[in-house]
């Protein structure tokens, strides 16, 4: 599996430097703001839901990894 996800990465940093521009820009309309409300309103939610599911999947090995070297 290793080889298969150094190929694709890559292939990813092959190809993102051919990629320019925007669908806005090559229609011509002018750029659009992002207010910082906006993207405080969706990274936080995000990382809040990111964190806790680090932390219920840590919990979750934890206790697999404890149960196991109890049986052994």
């Amino acid at each position: 599996m290793g080889a298969v996800d150094g190929d694709l990465g890559l292939a990813v940093l092959v190809v993102v430097p051919f990629l320019s521009g925007s669908a806005r820009a090559e229609a011509g309309s002018p750029p659009t703001e992002l207010s910082a409300g906006i993207s405080t309103a969706g990274a936080t939610p995000a990382l809040a839901a990111s964190l806790y599911a680090t932390a219920k999947a840590s919990d979750a090995l934890a206790r697999r990894l404890g149960a196991g070297a109890e049986a052994a």
